[in-house]
């Protein structure tokens, strides 16, 4: 028996499983840069709830009582650490370690399973070592639904760090317009904007003049350093890239 863990201070006494204040009003915020960003301060200040799912039974013994089995150090650990093997799918393709915000949305997505609180910055280390990205609040194990945290934002709750949204950051923006320079294509416009989910996407204004042939190269120029650049490759996740004319009176 683990004495150290049994009298061990429990910070999530009293816990149950409900949305925590400052998650509630994040979610509620219209405006999906300021949602985002209240979703990522109210995780990396507060609990997540992981899903434990359940164990295989270990058989029982010829006179009906159950088999030996080994006893978890650390059932919390074990679970941060199990959730952290599931995904689900985002919007692009990648996959992304489903955590949720209260245990009524838990069990819609994952009915049998257990509901573990951890701290939000321990959710954000574990997905790091796994797929990199955070799915808050998933519909169904599909991935329908969540608000994606990017590794940017993950590694920042991880470190106890200020995140600093792609689209604020100024690194981001230049290592794009540097890639245009590079290309020609420095009139090129670009814009990054958030989306409700945590997806990005990138506005790309392309000149009216410009050919079809200098077009493609402008969209390649964007796309290459998205997938070249360090920095933009470790602050960016999925990126929707929508190219627009300049002379169009509907960019988004």
């Amino acid at each position: 028996m683990d004495v150290d863990r049994l009298l061990r201070p429990n910070p999530f006494a009293g816990d149950r499983g409900r949305m925590s204040p400052a998650m509630r009003e994040a979610l509620d915020e219209p405006d999906p840069g300021r949602r985002l960003s209240g979703v990522v301060a109210a995780v990396a200040a507060g609990r997540l709830l992981v899903p434990a799912l359940p164990h295989e039974h270990p058989g029982r013994t010829a006179d009906g009582g159950v088999a030996e089995h080994s006893e978890e150090a650390d059932p919390t650990g074990q679970a941060v650490a199990q959730a952290a093997t599931l995904s689900v799918r985002i919007p692009g393709g990648r996959f992304a370690t489903p955590v949720f915000s209260s245990a009524d949305r838990l069990l819609a997505c994952y009915p049998d399973a257990r509901p573990i609180p951890v701290l939000g910055r321990n959710a954000a280390a574990q997905a790091l070592a796994s797929t990199g990205i955070l799915a808050l609040d998933p519909q169904d194990p599909s991935g329908r639904g969540a608000v994606a945290l990017g590794r940017g934002a993950v590694a920042a709750i991880a470190a106890g760090e200020e995140w600093v949204p792609p689209w604020d950051n100024p690194k981001v923006l230049d290592g794009f317009a540097e890639a245009l320079a590079e290309r020609g294509a420095g009139d090129a416009d670009l814009r990054l904007q958030p989306t409700p989910d945590g997806i990005l996407r990138l506005v790309l204004a392309i000149p009216g003049d410009a050919g079809a042939g200098e077009a493609y190269a402008i969209v390649e120029a964007v796309v290459g350093a998205a997938e070249a650049n360090p920095y933009l490759r470790s602050h960016l996740d999925v990126v929707e890239i929508v190219p627009v004319s300049a002379n169009s009176q509907s960019i988004p």
